[in-house]
């Protein structure tokens, strides 16, 4: 799930970058060896440019090694080790957020789930009760403001529920969004 989101994907790729810094300062500690070669023309005259005596080749290799400058190159290969260490616990925390973020949409996912059902139980009771109360109203058993008192609390349930699901419908929505759902990549 972490790696589906564009802002941990984005450290992870800063990580990297550093990390091949370190290599390219590493890199100039070692000699470079090359090989080059040319070949050209020599002449006095425009008639005898391309005979075989005005060739000239050139071929050798060739050597680069920066072995005077070992600590400054040494130095720059801890600056860019400890950018990249910075790098990781950038990243570390970025995880860490990430992890936090999800745990705590499922959580509110979980919790507002649990409440949508007990309360569309509680509209199940509250409509069986109004059933039963209107079946005594009308049979003269109890008097009207039962039953509107019965119906407020039946309508104030429903109201309650669909809020209830409302607040889910947002939850699942913000955990889709935690795990990288919806998000472009940087």
């Amino acid at each position: 799930m972490l790696r589906n989101r564009p802002d941990v994907r984005r450290e992870e790729r800063k990580l990297a970058a550093q990390t091949a810094r370190i290599g390219l300062a590493e890199a100039e500690l070692y000699p470079i060896l090359s090989v080059s070669g040319a070949l050209s023309w020599e002449s006095e005259s425009a008639s005898d440019l391309f005979s075989q005596v005005n060739r000239l080749f050139g071929f050798g290799p060739k050597l680069k090694w920066r072995i005077f400058e070992a600590c400054k190159i040494q130095h720059r290969v801890d600056e860019e080790t400890a950018q990249m260490n910075l790098r990781l616990a950038a990243y570390q925390q970025q995880v860490l957020d990430a992890v936090s973020e999800i745990e705590i949409a499922m959580t509110r996912l979980e919790t507002e789930s649990e409440y949508a059902n007990r309360q569309l139980e509680a509209v199940n009771a509250h409509r069986e009760s109004v059933k039963m109360i209107r079946e005594s109203y009308l049979a003269g058993f109890v008097d009207l403001r039962r039953l509107l008192n019965a119906l407020i609390d039946y309508h104030d349930t429903r109201d309650e529920e669909a809020a209830a699901q409302g607040r889910r419908s947002a939850f699942a929505a913000a955990l889709f969004k935690s795990i990288g759902g919806g998000q472009m990549a940087d």
